[in-house]
Parts: C-alpha cells; sequence; structure tokens
C-alpha cells in the first residue's frame, strides 16, 4: 500500500498501487505535497473532461497509461497528445479539455498549487464533475 501523506518513515510511494484502489474517472488522489505549495496527484481518466482553465496556476499532466489529448483553441497552439512517459504543462489561464483518445481509460500524475479544483474556473452544471482530492 501507498505511504500516507502523513508518513514520518522513509517509504516510497506506490503509484501502481494507489491507482487499483480506486475506479471513480476524474476523481484525483493525494500522493503528497512537496515544499507545502504543490500537490502530486494521480487520476483515471476516461473520455472528455470539460473546458476550462485555472487562472492562477500552470497544470503538469504526466502520463502513466493510455493516450491523453489536452484539446486546446487553435490560437493556443492546438490539441496536444501526450503518451506514456510524456508530460506537458498547460499554462495558468490557457482554456484546456482534458480527454482520451478513443475513450481509453488514461492513468495520470498531475502537479499543481494545493488547493487548485479540477473545474477550474468552469461555469454551469457541474454535478458529478467537481470534487474534493482524496489523500491517499
Amino acid at each position: 500500500m501507498a505511504a500516507a501523506i502523513t508518513s514520518t518513515k522513509n517509504q516510497p510511494i506506490d503509484i501502481a498501487a494507489t491507482l487499483s484502489t480506486f475506479s471513480e474517472y476524474y476523481s484525483q488522489r493525494r500522493l503528497t505535497s512537496i515544499d507545502g505549495s504543490h500537490d502530486i496527484k494521480v487520476a483515471k481518466l476516461k473520455g472528455p473532461f470539460i473546458w476550462h482553465s485555472h487562472p492562477d496556476a500552470d497544470e503538469l499532466f504526466h502520463v502513466l497509461s493510455g493516450t491523453l489529448i489536452i484539446h486546446f483553441a487553435e490560437e493556443d497552439g492546438g490539441d496536444v497528445e501526450l503518451n506514456p512517459g510524456q508530460m506537458f504543462v498547460v499554462k495558468r489561464g490557457v482554456k484546456h479539455m482534458p480527454d482520451t483518445k478513443d475513450g481509453q481509460e488514461v492513468q495520470i500524475m498531475l502537479i499543481e498549487k494545493i488547493g487548485v479544483v479540477n473545474t477550474g474556473d468552469a461555469e454551469g452544471n457541474l454535478e458529478g464533475l467537481k470534487n474534493d482530492v482524496k489523500d491517499v
């Protein structure tokens, strides 16, 4: 099992074990925090999320499995496709929409400021999308 955030022991965090403990999509799990300012999280994605931005924070996506497509407006450079082992930083304030290739499950690691909400500045009906980050 993965080491808890509050652990005082030197233990590795088992990312695969953590991912095996949940099945919800777009529900993030906090593995740990660094420097009291950023969270390192994992999530499972499947299909399109919603268009949104994070006005005050960059967001790093690192793909662990599957193929992630991050949609952007053409004026923001167009879409980015990421495969396992690749990462991409979405800059603060840039509208984007995570999606998965052909509806497959994708597992990712995220690094973002503590307190960043997955739906960012999106408005409207967010029922079932906006969630609290759960600690491992």
